[in-house]
C-alpha cells in the first residue's frame, strides 16, 4: 500500500511531504483495547514520504493557535505533544517543507 500511495502521489525530490500515518507512539501509555491514554504528555509516531522541515500539532482541525515547529526529518519521526485537558481528544498533525504543506492526519483517543 505504501508503494501504491507513493506512486499515486507522484513524488519527486521537489514536492511537499505526504503523511502516510500517525499513531500514538508509546504503547504503555495507551490501552489498545479501548483507545485510552493515561497521561497528558506523549508523542505521535509518523510515517511519511518526502522530506519535511516543520510539523504542526493541534487539538483543532483548523489548527487555531498552533505554530510550526522545526524538526530534523532525517532523525526524528516522533512528535511530542501535551494535551490541554483530559477527555476524548482528536489530535491533528501536518508537515511542511519549502515546497508546501502535507495532507492532515488525525488520531482520536480518550485521555483519562
Amino acid at each position: 500500500m505504501i508503494l501504491t500511495e507513493y506512486t499515486n502521489y507522484g513524488l519527486s525530490l521537489q514536492h511537499e511531504p505526504y503523511l502516510i500515518s500517525a499513531v500514538l507512539n508509546d504503547n504503555k501509555d495507551l490501552n489498545p483495547t479501548d483507545n485510552i491514554i493515561d497521561k497528558l504528555t506523549s508523542s505521535i509516531h509518523i510515517a511519511t514520504i518526502g522530506e519535511y522541515t516543520n510539523y504542526m500539532l493541534s487539538e483543532s482541525s483548523t489548527f487555531d493557535s498552533a505554530v510550526w515547529t522545526y524538526i530534523d526529518s532525517n532523525s526524528e519521526y516522533d512528535l511530542p505533544f501535551t494535551l490541554t485537558s483530559w477527555g476524548v481528544k482528536t489530535l491533528y498533525v501536518k508537515l511542511k517543507n519549502s515546497i508546501g504543506e502535507s495532507n492532515v492526519k488525525s488520531i482520536t483517543f480518550s485521555a483519562i
